[in-house]
């Protein structure tokens, strides 16, 4: 923001304008907030207000927000050597006093320095300078995620089922997640391989966020996403009586993929659930499937996955 001083003089009809003085007001030059942060895994983080500032710009104040909060959680006048911090259960004992961006005496404590890092601190946060000449404002957002404490795929087939059903569960995590659900079927034929993929997550499924959780961004997001498909896609007969020998020159394998993301990150993670249909159609019919030929690996068709992941929408 500039101030223009200017005055007009009439001299012989014509009109002189002589420029007093232009100044430059605070200006924030540039606001470093990290954008990404695990929670439990850093000391500390610092956001720093990087602003430039002239003689003219007296009565500095800083200030810090949170959110929409418009109260600040950190404020600073230079003149006064005056600080003042929130007291609000989130940030109180988690901003470090001592810390000192510059030695400079109007920008020495320009920074906030956060202390343990929590998912609760996920948001906005918003800087501001102002001074008798002018004011200037500026926000980031910076996530704090947590990774899931559980991460499960599984499937259940009850006895004389039509269809099989499969369930990704994830608990824990934080923001909340986007779950993907797809099926990679790949199968053999005397020597050639071809290979299909379906995306379960937009033929049949449900998703289920945890409803009597009042504090996600304390506690995390549980969500479950479940899909069935007919036996009849997976080439699975009802019971184990209706595998059929001319099956033997014929193998198929289907991968099970459900991945995670977080949204407006680079986040990704997934669970592989690995099935042989001949081997299952033989196998004893009963509430989860046989664990010899189901197998959890992020290791399986890693290519595949690799695609998978990249080609989420």
């Amino acid at each position: 923001m500039s101030l223009l001083t200017a005055r007009a003089t009439c001299l012989f009809g014509w009109i002189v304008i002589f420029v007093v003085n232009i100044v430059e007001s605070v200006r924030i030059v540039n606001l470093a907030v990290p954008r990404l942060v695990q929670n439990g895994t850093t000391p500390s983080v610092v956001l720093d207000c990087i602003y430039s500032y002239t003689e003219e710009d007296q009565q500095l104040v800083v200030k810090w927000f949170f959110n929409q909060d418009p109260k600040p959680i950190y404020q600073w006048i230079p003149d006064l050597s005056k600080r003042a911090y929130s007291k609000s259960r989130v940030f109180d004992g988690h901003i470090n006093r001592s810390y000192e961006a510059t030695e400079d005496p109007n920008t020495k404590f320009r920074a906030l320095n956060i202390l343990r890092p929590s998912t609760e601190m996920s948001g906005n946060y918003s800087c501001s300078v102002t001074s008798l000449m002018g004011q200037d404002t500026r926000t980031q957002d910076m996530i704090v995620y947590a990774k899931p404490r559980i991460f499960d795929l599984s499937l259940l087939r009850a006895d004389h089922s039509e269809e099989t059903r499969f369930r990704c569960k994830i608990e824990g995590v934080f923001p909340e997640p986007l779950l993907h659900m797809y099926r990679m079927e790949r199968t053999q034929i005397a020597g050639s391989e071809y290979m299909t993929v379906d995306n379960l997550t937009l033929v049949n499924y449900s998703v289920e966020p945890l409803g009597h959780q009042s504090m996600p961004s304390r506690d995390g997001y549980l969500t479950i996403l479940t899909t069935s498909m007919p036996n009849r896609h997976l080439k699975l007969g009802p019971t184990k009586d209706t595998a059929n020998t001319h099956q033997a020159n014929i193998a198929r394998r289907h991968l099970f993929f459900c991945v995670y993301t977080i949204p407006s990150t680079d986040i990704k993670q997934s669970r592989v659930l690995e099935l042989y249909p001949e081997k299952y159609m033989l196998a004893s019919s009963s509430v989860t499937a046989p664990t010899e030929h189901i197998s959890i690996s992020l290791s399986l068709c890693a290519m595949c996955l690799r695609y998978l992941i990249a080609n989420l929408t």
